[in-house]
């Protein structure tokens, strides 16, 4: 602990803390500001956590709560983030403030993704074991200037798959805009998936601002029971709508579903009393798998309560509903 008076901080190190159990170190300092240097406009001083190293975080929670641990912001929980999220890496930091954050001028987010086995599969849309897929995303510009020269990459740690192409160009997103990689990721499902459902950090970046990036995340579904190879043809795409995961969630979940065909889909959510509280998805969409994420809020993006939740899908003749569980 050291106090750190010339800046009017107080900073807390924990050097190589072992997780419970034993082993996987970790090493960040929290320090908390003065707010009578540092000032808010609620008067609360600022929390930073910033990490030397990152181990394991898919064992980690972090956050901040009050003594009596009953008001709390979650960053991570066992390997699930907040929607908002970055993914923990050394040499980064979290900042807890109450002040407002300012919308940058670029705001890339992944509003879509989807799959096709055209190329290294039998061609059903499904993501079948032993099958190499394409994966494609939709990145929005929220922000209020063009970004130049969008690039995203891909990675994960789930062994269920192998990374043929990790990179691709989005090209040029204008202010409230999208566009989808020119070129696909490219994955290789293995013979013996563990799970149905597969989550990719993906790296965004922008030539418009010399270091502007954000990470978003897209998940991508398994069909378990497939081989790769060629299915009768009573076995090929059928709609479905997946049940969200994480299910129950806290700060965003993410859904998945097929479209048999190309079709205009709706996806909205609904409270239990049957009244529509938000709309994720209202546009044209390919046939194939898409997953896409609500962040519990409504169409005026207001938190919702906690409680149980409806979200249908409707596309084509096609229609489906599901329960979710919100926790706060």
């Amino acid at each position: 602990e050291w106090y750190d008076s010339a800046n009017q901080r107080y900073i807390v190190e924990c050097d190589a803390v072992q997780h419970y159990g034993g082993g996987y170190p970790e090493t960040f300092e929290v320090i908390f500001y003065s707010p009578a240097v540092y000032p808010t406009s609620t008067g609360d001083g600022v929390i930073v956590i910033q990490y030397k190293t990152v181990s394991a975080p898919w064992l980690s929670t972090t956050g901040i709560e009050n003594a009596a641990e009953t008001i709390g912001i979650q960053y991570l929980h066992n390997g699930v983030y907040d929607g908002a999220a970055a993914p923990l890496a050394a040499g980064l930091a979290i900042r807890f403030t109450t002040e407002s954050p300012i919308d940058p001028t670029i705001w890339l987010v992944a509003d879509d993704s989807w799959t096709d086995d055209t190329a290294g599969g039998d061609g059903d849309h499904l993501n079948e074991p032993l099958e190499t897929i394409d994966i494609t995303a939709l990145i929005a510009n929220r922000g209020t200037s063009t970004a130049a020269g969008v690039t995203g990459t891909i990675s994960t740690s789930d062994p269920d798959v192998t990374i043929v192409n990790d990179t691709a160009a989005f090209g040029d997103i204008g202010a409230g805009g999208s566009s989808s990689n020119a070129s696909p990721f490219v994955v290789t499902i293995s013979g013996e998936p563990s799970d149905e459902t597969v989550e990719f950090d993906l790296h965004l970046s922008s030539a418009s601002t010399r270091d502007y990036d954000t990470w978003e995340i897209i998940t991508i579904t398994l069909t378990l029971n497939g081989t790769g190879i060629d299915e009768p043809e009573d076995a090929l795409l059928a709609f479905g709508l997946r049940q969200n995961a994480p299910n129950p969630f806290r700060d965003g979940t993410r859904i998945a579903f097929v479209l048999p065909t190309a079709s205009h889909a709706n996806l909205e959510i609904y409270n239990v009393a049957g009244r529509k509280v938000a709309s994720v998805i209202d546009r044209e969409l390919a046939a194939g798998e898409h997953s896409v994420a609500w962040n519990g809020r409504d169409t005026n993006d207001r938190e919702v309560p906690a409680g149980i939740y409806f979200y249908r899908l409707q596309a084509g003749q096609n229609e489906s509903m599901k329960k979710m569980i919100l926790l706060k």
